[in-house]
C-alpha cells in the first residue's frame, strides 16, 4: 500500500514537473516574439528577409501625438506581394496596404504617444525572398539635408524603398522651384512636398523614362499666412 502511494506520487511530481517546464518553454517563446521587434530610426532604410513562408517580420517606433508617420515596403525579384501594417501602444491595428507590384505604402497621423508596431511581410504568407523597408516622420524628418536656395545636390538612392529627405525654410509669399533629375539610371523621378504639419501639398511623377528632368513645382506659391515654414521634399525611387 505503502508502495503504491510512493508510486502515486512519483507520477504526480513528475506530471507537475512536465507541466511547469511546458509553461516556461511557452512563456521564453512568448517574451522572445515581444522582443523580437527591431527599433527602426526615422529616415533609415533597412534591408530583410522573408526566409519562413507565413513570417512576418516586426519594427517598431516611438512617435508623439500629431507625429505624421510614413511606411513603405518594396521587393523586387521576387514573387513576395509586400504587406505592411500600423499596430498601436495597446496592439490595435491602425492601417496597412498591401500590393501585388513592387511597393506597399501608407501614411498615418499619429494621435496618442508611445510605441508603435510595424509588420512586414508577404500578403499570403505563403513567399519567401528579400526586402527593404523605410519608415520617416515627415513632420520632424530623420536624416534630412538641409540646402541652401540655389544649391544643387548630387545624391544616390542605394537601396530599395529608400527616400532621400530635404529640408528648407520658407516664408509666406515665397515662390519654391524644385527639380529632380537623373541619368543612366532605371530611377523613375518622384518629388513630394510636405507642409510643416506633415501634410502633402504637391508631388509629381515622371513615369517617362526618356525624359531625365522632372520639374513639377514649377512656381508653388507659399501662401500660409504664419511665422517662417519649414517645408520638406521627398525625392525616391519608383521600382519599374
Amino acid at each position: 500500500m505503502k508502495l503504491h502511494k510512493k508510486l502515486a506520487w512519483l507520477i504526480l511530481l513528475f506530471t507537475f514537473l512536465i507541466i511547469f517546464k511546458c509553461f516556461m518553454i511557452t512563456n521564453t517563446y512568448a517574451s522572445d516574439s515581444s522582443i523580437d521587434g527591431i527599433s527602426i530610426v526615422f529616415g533609415e532604410t533597412i534591408t530583410s528577409s522573408i526566409d519562413l513562408e507565413a513570417e512576418l517580420d516586426s519594427y517598431t517606433f516611438t512617435a508623439s501625438n500629431g507625429d505624421t508617420i510614413l511606411v513603405r515596403m518594396s521587393v523586387i525579384d521576387t514573387d513576395i506581394e509586400p504587406e505592411i501594417r500600423l499596430y498601436a501602444p495597446n496592439g490595435s491595428k491602425l492601417i496597412d496596404d498591401y500590393t501585388t507590384s513592387h511597393t506597399a505604402e501608407f501614411e498615418y497621423t499619429i494621435t496618442n504617444s508611445g510605441t508603435y508596431t510595424v509588420l512586414a511581410g508577404d500578403h499570403f504568407g505563403t513567399t519567401t525572398g528579400n526586402y527593404s523597408i523605410y519608415i520617416q516622420k515627415i513632420n520632424i524628418p530623420g536624416n534630412a539635408v538641409s540646402p541652401k536656395a540655389g544649391e544643387t545636390i548630387s545624391g544616390s538612392l542605394d537601396l530599395l524603398a529608400e527616400m532621400d529627405s530635404y529640408i528648407f525654410s520658407a516664408n509666406s509669399g515665397d515662390t519654391i522651384l524644385v527639380r529632380m533629375s537623373v541619368i543612366d539610371t532605371d530611377i523613375e523621378p518622384e518629388i513630394r512636398l510636405y507642409a510643416p504639419n506633415g501634410s502633402k501639398l504637391i508631388d509629381q511623377l515622371n513615369l517617362n523614362t526618356l525624359l531625365q528632368t522632372l520639374e513639377p513645382i514649377l512656381f508653388l506659391q507659399v501662401i500660409i499666412l504664419e511665422q517662417p515654414l519649414v517645408i520638406i521634399m521627398f525625392i525616391f525611387r519608383v521600382l519599374s
